[in-house]
């Protein structure tokens, strides 16, 4: 039994390392394994490693992907400074901040943040604004997916 439990784990990091998945499936995983250690079915440092594993790449510092000055300064100046934080602000709204109105950040700085998070598989392609909900925003992503799909190559 603990094999499979290992193994499925095991899976499920390798599927979130290739593919990210979402919030809401990560929050489930995490649940799963504190019940796993509620029950005794792994110990509490098994645990510890497991959660670790799962919330360690959300945790990733932006340092390592080569912004602009502009975008790395605009970036900081609202507090994205992780991938899971950026992975936030590129599917719906971060405390009332849309992706659109981040100060010092134009149409170009907008398309070097999504290419850079579609590189690094920091976010999905149909999850690029998929929780935002007004209608100003809703068209601004419509625009620049068009425009990043165009001048894919």
């Amino acid at each position: 039994m603990y094999e499979e439990i290992e193994k499925y784990l095991e899976d499920t990091i390798t599927n979130q390392n290739t593919a990210w998945i979402s919030q809401k499936e990560r929050e489930n995983i995490i649940n799963f394994v504190l019940r796993l250690r509620q029950i005794g079915l792994i110990t509490e440092a098994e645990h510890k490693k497991w959660q670790e594993q799962f919330e360690g790449m959300l945790g990733t510092s932006l340092s390592n992907i080569c912004f602009s000055g502009r975008v790395k300064n605009a970036l900081n100046g609202i507090g994205i400074q992780t991938y899971g934080q950026l992975r936030e602000l590129l599917i719906h709204e971060v405390q009332h901040r849309s992706f659109f109105f981040i100060r010092n950040v134009g149409a170009r700085g907008r398309e070097e943040i999504v290419r850079a998070a579609l590189k690094y598989n920091i976010v999905k392609w149909e999850e690029l604004g998929s929780g935002y909900v007004e209608r100003k925003d809703i068209q601004g992503w419509a625009r620049l997916m068009e425009k990043i799909r165009g001048t894919k190559a």
